[in-house]
């Protein structure tokens, strides 16, 4: 299943998980690492059987200078190709993840203007907003 990544990501606890509106799929942060899920078929299912079913997991987000990006408060945003998020050991740093090219599109440094208390939240402005062009 995640064989791919190194032994120390491979184990962790699920901190967070968001739902995709327009495609069938979960974005579950473990660590370092953003799992995705999409639910499985209901024929495919047993008593016992999880609902969500693992396709694969996204790279190790690394910066510019390759240090680990841990994801916090995901959004999806610009229909539902990119993936905002706060850098959980950096609340002064908010990412764009451009989902479909695997790379961080966007960096925001929020420092300038809300000092050292950093960022505790994402939201969307309107309702479905994850769903509109940017």
């Amino acid at each position: 299943m995640d064989e791919d990544l190194e032994p120390e990501f491979r184990e962790g606890e699920n901190k967070e998980c968001l739902q995709a509106l327009a495609y069938d799929r979960a974005f579950v942060v473990n660590g370092p690492v953003v799992k995705v899920y999409k639910n499985g078929e209901d024929e495919d299912q047993g008593d016992d059987q999880q609902r969500l079913k693992y396709l694969m997991h996204l790279p190790v987000i690394r910066d510019s200078r390759g240090d680990i990006l841990e994801p916090t408060n995901m959004m999806l945003h610009n229909n539902e190709s990119s993936l905002l998020f706060i850098d959980k050991n950096d609340s002064n740093r908010v990412v764009s993840y451009d989902l479909e090219a695997g790379a961080i599109s966007d960096e925001f440094k929020l420092r300038s203007k809300l000092g050292e208390q950093g960022a505790q939240m994402i939201v969307n402005e309107f309702k479905n907003a994850s769903n509109t062009a940017s």
